[in-house]
């Protein structure tokens, strides 16, 4: 490949959009790295602070003086303090994931010579999308109808604790911050978030229509596509930080709202399944590709590994002379036993390139910040505790 080329396989999600480019003129993320840290430090001092600051001051903080005081509104706290520092850390996480996957591609041999060029094509064609200025344009226009519709449809529980008559200028001030500063910022972060997901989901499906040098024996179970099943853990942080304010906001209409878990379950659940869906939308480009190398290495390996196994039976079994037989002593064949793997591992061909366990850890991270939830409700540690005096 040309220098051109090469130059054009360094991808990145984050460096050079919108975003990037203006927190770097703010001093936020400086001339080397992201500035991880740093960016959600001032997140959090934005976000949530003058929250609490404002809530303190007019003593709505605490229990006692109203009902629902701000620390009991969980979804709050885990939205600025847990989500919004997730969101910006998951920027390192997704500019690994991408860097590392692109190049490999041309590395591994999967992009053939002929097809270079055109992948190069690919990439740079992707990363002005990422440079463009249209998308922010409707980021845009979604965060500002969120704060023009905040007042009427979204807020009006979540904002309890800032309910006074007459009106504190402090709780004035903790309402205008919530609803024009702190969620706008949030919401913001969950939309280049999911914006993000749209770029590596083209990028992918770009990919995926190039003849790809697939290799179906390969032991990945995903003719050499196996790498990529770390592509959804780029983007699994917020989706985490998701489900951990989901959870936070049911939490709290389970303890003081009389909601129970049997009512939340089939939200709960869908909300899992349709995460994991989300999170493999990028992979589901190579379903097509992989089920029809499936299908033509089934033929094919079926063909060969049959007629292995039938000069053995031949030689062995019906003791036929089969002198200087080629398939029998060829060695990438190797013993019966090898050459029947090779079929094994075409038949086991997934339609989407994610192992198992990967899949799992994604369940596992979605569905974790709702174990306190479920252990809340079924008294999971009385459970244990009886299951513990059993055994002993």
């Amino acid at each position: 490949m040309t220098p051109a080329q090469d130059a054009a396989l360094d991808f990145s999600l984050v460096r050079g959009d919108a975003l990037f480019r203006a927190q770097r003129a703010l001093g936020l993320i400086p001339a080397h790295g992201l500035g991880v840290v740093r960016r959600a430090i001032v997140a959090v001092l934005i976000t949530w602070v003058p929250l609490v600051v404002a809530a303190a001051l007019a003593n709505r903080l605490w229990p006692g003086a109203v009902p629902e005081p701000l620390l009991q509104h969980f979804g709050i706290h885990v939205r600025f303090l847990v989500a919004v520092p997730l969101f910006i850390i998951d920027d390192a996480l997704a500019q690994w994931v991408l860097e590392e996957i692109i190049p490999y591609f041309v590395r591994s041999g999967l992009v053939r010579d002929a097809d270079r060029q055109r992948f190069a094509a690919i990439v740079q064609r992707v990363s002005d999308w990422r440079d463009g200025w249209r998308p922010w344009v409707g980021i845009a226009g979604i965060v500002i109808a969120g704060m023009v519709m905040s007042p009427v449809v979204w807020d009006a529980h979540e904002l309890s604790w800032a309910v006074s008559d007459p009106p504190l200028p402090a709780l004035s001030f903790g309402v205008f911050w919530f609803r024009y500063v702190a969620r706008p910022i949030f919401l913001t972060l969950v939309l280049v978030w999911l914006w993000r997901l749209v770029l590596a989901t083209a990028l992918m499906w770009r990919i995926s229509r190039l003849d790809l040098a697939l290799v179906p024996t390969h032991p990945d179970e995903a003719a050499g596509l196996g790498f990529l099943e770390v592509v959804p853990m780029a983007f699994i942080a917020p989706a985490f930080a998701i489900s951990a304010v989901l959870s936070g906001r049911w939490a709290h209409d389970v303890l003081f709202h009389g909601a129970t878990l049997s009512s939340l379950a089939i939200q709960m659940a869908a909300f899992v399944v349709f995460t994991i869906v989300v999170l493999l939308v990028p992979l589901l480009a190579f379903t097509q590709p992989l089920w029809a190398a499936r299908r033509r290495a089934l033929f094919d390996y079926g063909m060969l590994v049959g007629e292995h196994h039938r000069r053995l039976r031949q030689r062995w079994i019906l003791g036929e002379a089969l002198n200087d037989d080629v398939m029998l002593e060829a060695p990438e064949l190797g013993p019966a036993a090898y050459s029947g793997r090779l079929y094994d591992f075409v038949s086991g061909i997934w339609p989407v390139p994610v192992g198992k366990r990967i899949l799992l850890a994604i369940v596992a991270l979605i569905a974790l910040p709702m174990v306190p939830l479920v252990a809340a409700e079924v008294h999971l540690g009385d459970a244990l505790m009886k299951v513990v005096r059993t055994l002993l």
